[in-house]
């Protein structure tokens, strides 16, 4: 052996890293001794397939997962294979099973801020949480009172993974007692998230994950404003699972998301539905109401002004009141535009003020008007 080749096999005999170095048939010319201790490997003439198990070589009857790279070693091919221990490969899959339970719990939570509507938001975020943590269900219960004051929740959203046999596997009950058959309420009330295998509950718990067809479980509390909400909950049908703490705590940050994004949409529906209570006011009074921008241009008119003023709204909004409904000298030489200017820039100077108007007609006629101001959260007037 040159000492060339001393040196290049002490070199890899003193690396960590399993290292086999094979020839384009695939017949092993080299292992450093991390590969020999990994292997078992011998010495003797052995082939390996490169291209039986992409990212796999068997060895001495057993398989390891492996990262090939080929090299030119003057016309010859060598190819270098570093091989991986029973436990590099599972912390290799615990990091990819990690990697999407969290790219997973991103997508969720993206969901969740970009959505407008509740439903969809919320049903595509189980989808996202289903399928990056590969349980079998995923839902959400939401929180309500009996009318005898007992705690009760009912099931709001549901997601079930495809394939699930459906035709064996019971749906999650569509309302639950908190007092039975699971007292789970004052823990989860308090924040606490619950966890475990459905064999290792109380025997009533037991039995009851058991009818579900449930072998393993994770719930989550959720809170908004007003408290303790519901929860999310994931079961897992086909295998046994015991959550890590590193999961449930990201589940629990996406759980508080849900709260948040709930409150958000309650907020939102509200300010709607005062917005509706609000036009509809408007537009049944039987009195003249528009909006003016800082410009004096028309940004609103109810009903009740188009009839009056024989404007259609399509026809006036965006338009100045000056030459439209306000002339700019009045019958009685009263300049009414620097009247208007100056309404825009002080209306307090003209909280309650009669002028006269002009119909679409030409028609005048004087009207007496109550004019506010609207406010930015600045203190600047926006509207009159």
């Amino acid at each position: 052996m040159t000492y060339p080749d001393q040196l290049y096999r002490s070199a890899l005999n003193a690396l960590s890293k399993a290292i086999c170095l094979c020839n384009k048939e695939g017949r092993i010319l080299f292992m450093n001794s991390a590969a020999r201790g990994l292997t078992g490997w011998k010495g003797e003439d052995e082939l390996v397939d490169l291209s039986a198990a992409p990212g796999r070589i068997e060895i001495e009857g057993r398989s390891f997962l492996c990262t090939i790279h080929q090299i030119q070693d003057g016309g010859d091919s060598v190819f270098v294979a570093e091989l991986k221990s029973s436990y590099e490969e599972r912390s290799e899959n615990e990091r990819g099973r990690w990697d999407r339970f969290l790219a997973g719990a991103a997508l969720a939570t993206n969901q969740l801020l970009i959505t407008e509507k509740i439903d969809p938001a919320l049903a595509q975020s189980l989808e996202f949480l289903g399928c990056s943590s590969n349980v079998d269900r995923v839902y959400i219960f939401q929180n309500y009172d009996s009318e005898s004051g007992e705690h009760h929740c009912k099931l709001s959203y549901d997601w079930s993974r495809e394939g699930l046999a459906t035709g064996n596997e019971k749906l999650p009950p569509l309302d639950v007692s908190y007092s039975q058959p699971i007292p789970w309420y004052d823990s989860l009330s308090q924040g606490m998230p619950m966890r475990g295998l459905a064999r290792d509950q109380p025997l009533q718990s037991r039995l009851f994950l058991q009818e579900l067809g449930v072998l393993s479980f994770l719930i989550v509390p959720i809170f908004t404003k007003n408290g303790f909400w519901g929860f999310i909950g994931f079961d897992d049908r086909s295998t046994e699972r015991i959550w890590t703490w590193g999961e449930v705590s990201v589940l629990m940050t996406i759980a508080g998301a849900i709260g948040g994004s709930i409150d958000r949409w309650q907020t939102q529906a509200a300010l709607a539905q005062s917005e509706r209570q609000y036009r509809e006011l408007v537009e049944s009074a039987n009195s003249i109401i528009l909006r003016l921008d800082r410009a004096g241009d028309i940004i609103f008119i109810n009903e009740f002004a188009e009839d009056f003023f024989g404007y259609p709204k399509k026809e006036i909004l965006g338009r100045n009141v000056i030459g439209t409904i306000v002339p700019a000298i009045d019958s009685e030489d009263q300049d009414l535009q620097r009247m208007v200017a100056d309404l825009i820039h002080d209306p307090s100077k003209y909280a309650s003020h009669i002028n006269e108007n002009m119909r679409s007609n030409g028609e005048r006629v004087w009207i007496a008007w109550t004019n506010r101001a609207v406010k930015n959260e600045k203190g600047d007037t926006e509207e009159i």
